[in-house]
């Protein structure tokens, strides 16, 4: 074990991550099988307590301390669970079952969280307040850029809020922000989120952030500079594409699934009830109008119009794809009373 774990589990603050056990009590199945499936689910429970006991001591954070509070195991919810815990050096576990979360680096954990709907109204609260303070027009506008959009760059990342959340919050503070300039209700909202070398006003449209915040998570995970991330990432991508469709991956159809298309050959059409962040990439491709290209396994572009981005340009994606999203400015100008 200690040879296992020893280059998993640095001393200056590794986290090890067990797997999800789940023990099924034999009432599941009746019969003959019952009896061996108890029996086994006991050695597992076993196996895994006696394992965590012997990691903990062989995984040791910075000061010496190891933060048992940070390990949670998960109890799946089946007819009969089985009340199961785990200690390691005497500290209990806690266990999360459907609906509860914990939190790690930012980011709530678990099974079928909730959407936190305390957190939408907080940010409308905050851009209604800016909206609605004493400052001049053109300084409401400014605090919106500086304090008000920035705020939702985390959760975005982290995928806490979801697309139709990011409209709900566009819908809310766009009357504000016409509010703010004197405009009509009916005034062109192109004039909103426009690009200001155009001279406008470059407001950001949340919804749409959300689909390039989405290629651009993918694209840097699968060109990521660590290369254990990036043989992670594309394990998962491989594995995600296998199960979608049913076929060994190659680049082709690693080029055809992440530009969504639909091929009834090689496609399952089938629904799931789970995403993943290579089904939000490949969503918002096809929204974006984008397209990716894998020449070869580990080695992917980004087409945007007559651009080409590669690994090296991976810090350039966000930027590129606003620019390439002509219907943001275009469209202001071909109208008769601009």
């Amino acid at each position: 074990m200690r040879e296992r774990t020893g280059p998993v589990c640095p001393p200056h603050g590794g986290v090890y991550a067990f797997g999800l056990w789940f023990d099924l009590k034999g009432s599941l199945y009746p019969g003959p099988r019952a009896d061996w499936l108890s029996f086994y689910g006991l050695i597992r429970w076993w196996s895994t307590q006696a394992m965590r006991e012997r990691t903990g001591p062989v995984c040791p954070l910075r000061g010496g301390v190891f933060a048992f509070g940070r390990w949670l195991t998960y109890r799946a919810r089946v007819p009969s669970p089985r009340n199961t815990s785990f200690n390691v050096s005497d500290v209990p576990i806690p266990s999360l079952l459907d609906d509860e979360e914990s939190s790690f680096l930012g980011t709530p954990v678990g099974f079928h969280l909730a959407v936190p709907l305390q957190s939408t109204r907080d940010f409308m609260l905050l851009g209604e307040k800016i909206s609605k303070s004493k400052l001049a027009p053109w300084q409401r506008i400014d605090a919106l850029k500086t304090f008000f959009f920035p705020a939702f760059v985390f959760y975005m990342r982290t995928e806490q809020l979801t697309k139709g959340d990011m409209k709900v919050i566009d819908d809310f503070i766009r009357p504000l922000i016409k509010d703010t300039l004197y405009l009509d209700e009916s005034a062109a909202n192109e004039y909103l989120y426009g690009s200001s070398k155009s001279g406008l006003l470059g407001i950001l449209k949340l919804a749409e952030e959300v689909d390039v915040m989405m290629v651009d998570n993918a694209f840097k995970l699968l060109t990521s500079k660590d290369q254990r991330i990036q043989e992670l990432a594309w394990g998962d991508l491989l594995l995600h594409a296998r199960k979608r469709t049913g076929l060994d991956p190659s680049p082709s159809l690693i080029e055809s699934f992440l530009n969504g298309v639909q091929d009834e050959e090689g496609f399952r059409h089938t629904s799931c009830p789970y995403s993943s962040t290579w089904s939000h990439a490949r969503s918002a491709t096809s929204r974006l109008g984008i397209k990716w290209r894998c020449r070869k396994l580990f080695d992917i572009e980004l087409h945007i119009d007559d651009k080409v981005l590669t690994q090296n340009d991976r810090t350039k994606i966000c930027r590129t794809i606003k620019e390439s999203l002509p219907f943001r400015t275009f469209p202001h100008f071909q109208r008769p009373q601009q």
